[in-house]
């Protein structure tokens, strides 16, 4: 998966478990675990759009082709709107 590829490009310390669980699936964990910021110690975690933020920016600021980044922002937003609806209920 071209877009897994890409964040682990970017995101070069994280790691791929990729057991039982699909590839789409563990990609989304990977970027909910990003904007939840749960690598950080608990009391120096920034908030959701904080984080959505600067993952724009590493983003914008990469050496990815245009269409990728596109596609890596818009697979960070939805994943943020996610967590933004379960944060509703």
């Amino acid at each position: 998966m071209k877009l897994l590829q890409n964040y682990l490009n970017l995101w070069n310390n994280r790691k791929v478990e990729l057991d039982n669980v699909a590839e789409q699936e563990h990609f989304q964990l990977l970027l909910e675990r990003e904007l939840n910021d749960e690598l950080t110690h608990p009391r120096l975690r920034k908030t959701i759009h904080e984080k959505f933020s600067l993952a724009v920016a590493r983003i914008i600021d990469s050496n990815l082709p245009n269409d990728d980044k596109i596609e890596l922002i818009e697979a960070f937003r939805d994943v943020l709107g996610k967590i933004e609806n379960r944060q509703k209920k």
